[in-house]
Order: structure tokens, then C-alpha cells, then sequence
């Protein structure tokens, strides 16, 4: 074991830990009988990085070890010192939300849940609307494809090796030459939008019927053409979680039928797209495993790492628009890429490090900053929560009830990066605005599709 006896004593706090945070979320919010905001949150900060946290201080990993993520082992408990305190101080947050704004969620949940979704009749503003943006999606697909070259994806079938993938990758993302933002807003986030409240309209008739499917299967294909594991996951689960809001309930077969699915695509995306068809399926299923549960949160110990070479950055990461303040923001993911692996940034991969949300609040303001991070994105997830489950519990119709879903999956999104710029986060300002245009187009009198 990494710590020796020790590491019992981490699974046993580790269970401890969990019950706790557990106890707080249904305290804040009641007893879990669908996805919402915070607890969706908690899910996946539960996968994506406490499991992953208490795993690698407990056995010994072959690619830490490689990398020599276990040289310092007092970083190595940090780890999960830091992740443990999460499962109980975000939900705590929450619960501070609610004495703050004198909510009781849990009866908000009761109506929230207890009433039917309205699927108001769809006018033809809406069905027009949804059909420009997704044409203007795959016109800025091909402006897009025309500055990388070929896409990734296309690369695969002609037999170019991982390492020229690698670099494919990091060209068509990290490397990218141009406005980026714009080509994942205008191909990403608008598509898979629409696609939430076609997915909702979709038994409506034959015509949104026929569109959702067109639009499934783009979205289905913008998520693998960079050949990254992330998107394809994140719309099994954008379909899964908008079937459990319609729903009303969490399935539990629907739970293991989707667990089984996404990882027979992972399976079939590393040996198809990753170079990976030469392993068994037990390799590939460690693969798996290290990538869905600890890859999220290990490099918090580059952050500490790097701490310590370069001290305590004071704000000089978070957002500084337009240059108005009196630094120059310091990209605390890159430059964690290039103090983990110089190797690779010599064979001129351009990389990126994000990790779990409080590193970038530890690595500015150290314990303080961690803990206080934990406590205000509780408290962000909650109000969210709150003001929006108030108003749909309201006006239960299909544009705020796909606004919510997007917004449940942009919030958990920062399991695995700072949340310090999300005043300024471009696709959620635009998905926004997009949503209000939407909704006030659908209560506009047009002629009414039934």
C-alpha cells in the first residue's frame, strides 16, 4: 500500500467522509428521486474524483509511478486530504444557501417533480429557429475543418499512428489557431442545446421526430471527430439525464444499462481511434478504469509541485478581461502541463492540465483558498438550484426545462477545472442569451406545429 498501514485508515475515514457528505446533501436538498443540479454535481465529483483520490493513496498506479507522482508522498495525501474535505464542505455550502435564502429545497423538489412537464405547442418561430442554428452550426464545422486540415477522426481509417494523432489532437484544440470559443459554442454547445429540447419534443410528430435523429447523429459525430473520450461520455449522459427529468425517477436498470454502454463505446473508441487494438481487453479495461476514475484528480499533485518551485500565485491565475487589473494572468493549466511533462512539450505537443476545481484555489491562496472554494460553489450550485427550480416549478415548459438540463451539465463540468471565470465563461453568457430568445419566440404568436 502507498502509505502503508495508513492507507486503512484512508478507506476507513474515506467511508466516513462519504456518509457524511451523503447525510449533508440530503439534508440540503432531501431525499435523492432525480437528477438536479447539486446532486448531479455530486455524482460526478464522487466518479471523477473522490474514488480516484482514495484509489491512488491506497495502491500504487504504473503511469504515476512512471511519472514520478508518488516521489513526494506528503502531495500524494493531499490529494485526498483536499478531496474529502470537498464531499462534506460543498454540500455544506449548499445547506448555507438555504439558510441564506430561507429555501426549504426539499419541498421544492415535491412540486418541482410532482408536476407534469408542459409540452406547449411548439410554434413554427421555435422549429425554424432550431433549424438555422444548427445549420449555422455545420457551416462553422466547415470553416472550422478548413483551418485544422483534416479532422482526427478521418486519420483514423488511414492508418496514421498515436503519436501523429497526438499531435492532431492537440492542433485541433490547444494549438488551435484561431477564435476557438466561437467554434465550441457555434458547433458544440448550440448543437447539443437543440438537441435537449428536440429530445423533449421528439414524440411530438414525425417532423421533430426526424429532426432530433438528424441532430443526434451530429452531435454524435462533432463528439468523436477530435478523437476525445469526454464528449461522447457527456452526451450519453446529456440523453440519459434529460430521460430521468421527463421521467421523474431514477432507474436503477436504466443506471446499469448506461454504465455498460459507455464503457463498451470506451472500449471500442481505444481500440478503434487510440491505437490500442494490439491489448486485451483487460488491459484496455485498466485503461478505462485509470482514465474514468483517477486521471480527473492526479494532477493536483503537479499543482503542488509546481507551488513549490514558484510560491503562492495571489490571484495572478484567475480572469483579468481586457487586462484591467495589475497582472498578467498566469495559465496555471498549461504551465502545470509543461512543469509535469517537458519531455513532451519538447516534441512541440502544445498541452493542457485542468484538474479538480480547487486546485486553482489552492495554488493561489493555499488552504484557505481550497476550502473556501469548496463553500462557495456549494453555495453557487444551490442558488442555481433554487432560482431555477422555482421557476420551472412555475412554468414547466420545454425551454426552461432544457435550460436547466444544459445548466446541470455545465455546473458539473467543473468537477475537472476552476470555476473562478464563470462570470466571464463565454458559452454560458451565449447559451443564455440564446435560451431567453428561444423562450420568447415560443410564447410569440406564431402559427402553432401540434
Amino acid at each position: 500500500m502507498v502509505h502503508g498501514f495508513l492507507s486503512i485508515h484512508i478507506i476507513f475515514f474515506s467511508i466516513l467522509f462519504l456518509w457524511m457528505g451523503y447525510r449533508l446533501l440530503v439534508f440540503a436538498n432531501g431525499p435523492i428521486r432525480s437528477f438536479t443540479i447539486p446532486n448531479f454535481f455530486m455524482l460526478k465529483y464522487l466518479v471523477f474524483a473522490y474514488v480516484g483520490s482514495v484509489l491512488y493513496n491506497v495502491v500504487f498506479f504504473q503511469l504515476e509511478l512512471n511519472y514520478g507522482m508518488y516521489s513526494n508522498l506528503d502531495y500524494v495525501f493531499n490529494v485526498w486530504l483536499y478531496s474529502s474535505l470537498g464531499i462534506v464542505l460543498i454540500p455544506l455550502g449548499m445547506l448555507i444557501a438555504n439558510l441564506f435564502f430561507k429555501f426549504d429545497n426539499n419541498s421544492l423538489n415535491e412540486k418541482f417533480f410532482s408536476k407534469p412537464l408542459k409540452t406547449f405547442n411548439v410554434n413554427l418561430g421555435v422549429l425554424l429557429s432550431i433549424i438555422i442554428i444548427l445549420l449555422v452550426s455545420s457551416f462553422s464545422l466547415y470553416i472550422y475543418r478548413s483551418i485544422i486540415g483534416e479532422l482526427p477522426i478521418i486519420h483514423v481509417f488511414s492508418g496514421t499512428n498515436e503519436a501523429v494523432l497526438a499531435l492532431m489532437r492537440s492542433d485541433a484544440g490547444n494549438n488551435f489557431s484561431g477564435k476557438l470559443h466561437w467554434f465550441k459554442f457555434l458547433i458544440g454547445a448550440s448543437s447539443k442545446f437543440m438537441l435537449i429540447i428536440l429530445f423533449f419534443n421528439k414524440r411530438r410528430n414525425f417532423i421533430w421526430k426526424f429532426l432530433f435523429s438528424i441532430c443526434l447523429f451530429y452531435v454524435l459525430f462533432i463528439s468523436v471527430m477530435n478523437l476525445n473520450k469526454a464528449p461522447i461520455i457527456d452526451l450519453i449522459l446529456l440523453l440519459f439525464v434529460s430521460g430521468i427529468i421527463q421521467k421523474k425517477k431514477i432507474n436503477l436498470k436504466l443506471i446499469f444499462g448506461l454504465s455498460i454502454t459507455v464503457f463498451f463505446l470506451l472500449i471500442m473508441m481505444y481500440v478503434f481511434f487510440m491505437g490500442q487494438a494490439d491489448k486485451n481487453i483487460i488491459a484496455i479495461f485498466k485503461i478505462i478504469f485509470h482514465r474514468v476514475f483517477v486521471s480527473q484528480i492526479v494532477p493536483f499533485y503537479w499543482y503542488q509541485d509546481m507551488q513549490s518551485s514558484i510560491g503562492f500565485l495571489m490571484g495572478s491565475s484567475f480572469p483579468n478581461p481586457g487586462g484591467f487589473l495589475p497582472f498578467e494572468n498566469f495559465q496555471i493549466t498549461t504551465k502545470a502541463f509543461n512543469h509535469a511533462f517537458p519531455a513532451k512539450v519538447s516534441t512541440g505537443l502544445v498541452g493542457s492540465l485542468p484538474t479538480v476545481f480547487y486546485a486553482d484555489w489552492w495554488a493561489n491562496f493555499g488552504a484557505f483558498g481550497a476550502i473556501f472554494s469548496m463553500l462557495l460553489l456549494g453555495f453557487i450550485l444551490q442558488f442555481l438550484d433554487l432560482i431555477f427550480k422555482s421557476y420551472v416549478s412555475i412554468n414547466k415548459s420545454i425551454i426552461p426545462i432544457a435550460y436547466y438540463v444544459y445548466l446541470m451539465f455545465f455546473m458539473s463540468k467543473y468537477v475537472g477545472t476552476s470555476y473562478v471565470g464563470i462570470l466571464f465563461d463565454f458559452e454560458f453568457v451565449l447559451i443564455s442569451i440564446l435560451a431567453v430568445i428561444l423562450y420568447f419566440i415560443s410564447i410569440f404568436k406564431f402559427n402553432s406545429i401540434k
